[in-house]
């Protein structure tokens, strides 16, 4: 496959670690692959929101003689990105494979240390 972006290599990487500890739990049935894609969709929703979330606030900045649209963009966004950070944690938490919070102590067979 060529030169892949930063971003690229990050959302394989991202998808490869789930696959793999997928493949350590033995859950390869058409269900939890089919998951790891609804994540990894949600995962390219993300990046597109931090990716053009500065580029339109200046936008609205722009063209709003108040900061009042740019402020309404701010929650909006906010409240999006939010509710799509829940949905990746459930889909993480179905499959078992919920993220070590700070200091706690690593989980054993291959834990998710790797994303």
């Amino acid at each position: 496959m060529g030169n892949l972006t930063k971003k690229q290599r990050a959302r394989r990487d991202t998808k490869d670690a789930l696959l793999h500890n997928l493949e350590i739990k033995n859950l390869q049935e058409k269900f939890y692959l089919d998951m790891v894609e609804n994540y990894m969709d949600l995962y390219d929703d993300i990046v597109e929101l931090n990716t053009n979330y500065p580029v339109q606030t200046a936008e609205l900045n722009a063209q709003t003689p108040s900061k009042q649209g740019a402020k309404n963009f701010d929650v909006k966004t906010s409240a999006e990105k939010r509710q799509i950070l829940r949905e990746m944690r459930a889909i993480l938490e179905f499959l078992g494979l919920k993220p070590n919070a700070p200091g706690d102590p690593p989980r054993g067979g291959g834990g998710f240390e790797e994303l």
